[in-house]
């Protein structure tokens, strides 16, 4: 119970702080990955969203999937090794 009532306590073990960093860049992969498809192949997929997505919203999602990936490459940069 102690431990659901503070979720951001730090682990104790170095296997699950590398894997809590690990899931937290996953994630920020992920809105990277939803971003450039969003951008790329969007308005094929949805046709009613070529006329959003000029080519302002495309560099602004090519922007934040950048950004994304680079701020979950930042997440790992202290992984603890063995």
């Amino acid at each position: 119970m102690r431990g659901l009532l503070t979720p951001w306590r730090r682990p104790l073990g170095r296997e699950a702080r590398n894997e809590q960093r690990k899931l937290r860049a996953a994630a920020f992969n992920a809105v990277a990955i939803a971003a450039t498809i969003a951008a790329t192949i969007g308005p094929i997929v949805t046709p009613a969203l070529a006329e959003a997505l000029t080519p302002a919203p495309r560099l602004a999602l090519g922007l934040v999937a950048i950004a994304a990936h680079l701020f979950a490459s930042f997440l790992v940069r202290d992984m603890e090794d063995r």
